[in-house]
């Protein structure tokens, strides 16, 4: 990532020593990409005025991020035309307790998640396609229960986060999909522990109900049985445990209390959403403007390519969470509206301001191997040589009237 960033310095350099510059270029360097991506945001939002007083507009945006090649680096010398969708959806497991010398007389919460597990994580059926390429499947990030003691009770809650990428699916239908796989789980957990019980004391089957609520479900139950004190004491919790650098955590504690506020019994599972969610971008849809920036792209790219005697193609979708999902995108309100009503803290939630500015943006960076690893490293000759030329020629292709 800082080699990107040591190339868009490159590009100033090169551009301030032009004669006759076309249009201005605007470089910002944020911290905090994986955390919130805050700095971007607040560029987002500031950035209608900084055009404004400096009588900017602004047709395009590069991002620098890096991407992986465990190959000859054909996959990673690319312009990356989207970034990929990010949500964090939970599953808060409630079920009854009971002494484990009498499994049977409660409900184990321990089995439901296991089976909400099974059936999610990185199971391929569930990986989200578009634009010729496949998402990686859901991943579970967070399984546990909520004890820190030890006794005989089997623990009536379970608390599992998963990471789910898509190319396509917006909040509504990945929410609604998520709730159709969660349910069909705790509806086999429950029939495969009924058949136990039945077993066991020899008796008849006997069918066991549950039932799924979504967090904005469980909001209104709170408001139902406490009103607005009820409403104001999981707001100060929010404010207590969102300041850390943990969002499943923040967003299990508020869950947590929000079920003792409605009075939720088990066997009930809460979904919704821990953590802040990043859009799906891509230059389709962009209109007429991302058209007409592929097609200078492509021009460029073929250009640089031939000049370093190297190989630089088109890909659709860039599979790290970027910076790019709050460039130049402006949210639907009735997606950041479902979103934030099933987010448990409001530390997590996009709140975009009215009159934010729509553009193209494309990723352009270094590419190499092992990310987040002891041997993290870049291409040298890629990084340090071909990316600065095309993120220059890039940059001077989309000023051009």
């Amino acid at each position: 990532m800082k080699s990107g960033l040591a190339a868009g310095i490159a590009v100033l350099e090169r551009f301030a020593g032009l004669t006759h510059a076309e249009g201005n270029l605007l470089f910002v360097a944020t911290p905090d990409e994986e955390n919130r991506s805050r700095g971007m945001r607040s560029l987002r939002d500031a950035l209608p005025e900084i055009a404004r007083r400096f009588d900017l507009d602004i047709v395009g945006g590069i991002n620098l991020d890096s991407s992986s090649c465990m190959r000859d680096g054909e996959e990673g010398r690319a312009v990356y035309l989207g970034s990929i969708g990010k949500f964090a959806p939970f599953a808060f497991v409630v079920g009854r307790p009971t002494h484990a010398g009498y499994p049977f007389d409660g409900i184990s919460a321990q089995r439901i998640g296991a089976e909400i597990v099974r059936a999610v994580d990185t199971v391929p059926e569930l990986a989200d396609e578009a634009f010729g390429e496949r998402a990686p499947p859901p991943v579970c990030l967070k399984a546990r229960d909520l004890r820190d003691g030890y006794d005989v009770t089997t623990p009536d809650r379970v608390w599992l986060s998963f990471n789910w990428l898509t190319h396509r699916r917006g909040a509504a239908e990945l929410l609604a999909d998520f709730r159709a796989v969660v349910a069909g789980a705790l509806a086999a957990a429950l029939d495969a522990e009924d058949g136990h019980a039945a077993r066991h004391r020899g008796t008849e089957k006997r069918r066991t109900d549950g039932v799924v609520l979504t967090y904005a479900d469980l909001l209104d139950r709170v408001r139902e049985r406490g009103g607005e004190a009820a409403l104001g004491r999981l707001e100060r919790l929010d404010a207590e445990v969102s300041g850390g650098g943990d969002p499943l955590k923040a967003s299990r504690k508020i869950v947590a209390a929000a079920a003792t506020e409605a009075g939720i019994e088990g066997p009930a599972v809460i979904v919704g959403f821990a953590s802040l969610h990043y859009p799906l971008v891509h230059l389709d849809r962009n209109g007429e403007a991302g058209q007409r920036m592929r097609e200078r792209l492509a021009a460029v790219t073929a250009e640089v390519a031939a000049r370093h005697g190297t190989g630089i193609k088109f890909k659709q979708i860039f599979a790290g969470i970027s910076d790019m999902s709050f460039l130049g995108h402006r949210p639907t309100t009735d997606e950041t509206g479902l979103i934030a009503a099933n987010t448990p803290s409001a530390a997590f939630t996009d709140r975009a301001p009215e009159g934010l500015l729509a553009f193209p943006t494309v990723n352009i960076g270094p590419w190499g191997r092992d990310y987040h690893q002891k041997w993290e490293r870049v291409h040298a000759p890629y990084t340090f040589g071909v990316l600065p030329d095309l993120v220059f020629e890039a940059a001077v292709a989309c000023l051009k009237p």
